[in-house]
């Protein structure tokens, strides 16, 4: 069964030049050979070390039918190149098989498995055996690799640290609805994420019997993001902190002051990426609740202090480093 396995695989992955290393992302159900095995079983194929260069990524998906068939998809990627395959077998432990031998031959491409994998030349005095009258049955049935127009639901590729510009309408920080404003830095995993970031809500303005006062929030953030991802798409779920300043640009009877408070405050956020290769699009909405503020006292008669925390839509741009 081997033999037909490998007979009736696609031909070998063919990255710009061989790997020297491949990082698997391995899903297949309960009962198929794991990951582990799978490394394990193209390495014991190999017959030196590789002397590739870079590495290959590979994301392989195992599933059931209802026919009670194991289907196969395999995307690899390298560089620029990218493959997508798609192998159907009566048993799972075929399709293991078929990309331990892909993986090998990716390796070391001067592998011959066919003939590695022929049966011994019988004794020169014993008769061969006869050819079998009809070929034995295939079992294993190899779809063609994924039309171009297909490969755009797949993945892009990771690249862990980037950069973000957002814009929003913020309530509460500020009297009335101002302007929020941030940039910042973060650095993803493969479900989580870490993120800094600096944040500017605009001034706006109190009336006040010498004249309005002018009052703004500087601050920085952390957070820490679980992230979920479909395709191309992501969900970060944040909580963090900010800490800053509540700045006010007031009139007093001796002229105008400039008062600076603290602003601290605990943050939850949500937000939706979609992302292309090195550029994503963000829809996001953060709320902070201030464990302290700022009182900004204008006169006797006016006075503003953010006591309901703050509540900020966003909308902006990541942009992917490496």
């Amino acid at each position: 069964m081997l033999g037909l396995v490998l007979a009736l695989a696609p031909t070998p992955l063919s990255p710009p030049v061989p790997p020297a290393e491949i990082e698997l992302t391995w899903r297949a159900p309960e009962g198929c050979p794991s990951g582990e095995e799978i490394i394990a079983r193209y390495e014991a194929l190999l017959s030196t070390s590789p002397e590739g260069q870079g590495l290959m990524e590979a994301d392989a998906l195992i599933t059931a039918d209802e026919a009670g068939a194991w289907r196969l998809e395999l995307v690899t990627r390298m560089g620029g190149y990218t493959d997508v395959r798609k192998l159907r077998a009566a048993r799972c432990d075929e399709l293991g098989e078929a990309v331990a031998m892909l993986f090998a031959v990716a390796l070391e491409p001067t592998l011959d498995e066919p003939a590695r994998s022929k049966p011994p030349e019988p004794p020169d005095d014993e008769e061969p055996p006869p050819p079998p009258s009809t070929p034995p049955p295939a079992e294993v049935a190899v779809v063609v690799t994924t039309p171009p127009a297909k490969r755009e639901t797949t993945p892009p590729k990771r690249r862990p640290l980037h950069a973000s510009l957002a814009v929003g309408p913020e309530f509460g920080a500020v009297p009335g609805v101002s302007l929020r404003a941030s940039a910042g830095l973060a650095y993803s995993l493969r479900r989580v994420r870490f993120a800094s970031e600096l944040l500017w809500i605009a001034p706006r303005g109190v009336p006040g019997a010498f004249g309005p006062a002018v009052i703004q929030v500087a601050a920085g953030t952390v957070r820490a993001c679980g992230v979920p991802q479909v395709k191309r798409w992501a969900f970060p779920v944040c909580l963090g902190g900010e800490a800053g300043a509540t700045i006010a640009r007031v009139g007093r009877v001796d002229g105008r002051r400039t008062l600076v408070g603290g602003w601290f405050a605990p943050l939850v956020r949500g937000s939706a990426v979609h992302r292309w290769d090195r550029i994503g699009a963000v829809i996001g909405i953060e709320a902070a609740g201030p464990s302290f503020s700022a009182i900004v006292q204008v006169d006797d008669e006016s006075t503003f202090e953010s006591t309901v925390g703050s509540i900020r839509g966003l909308v902006g741009l990541e942009l992917y480093f490496f």
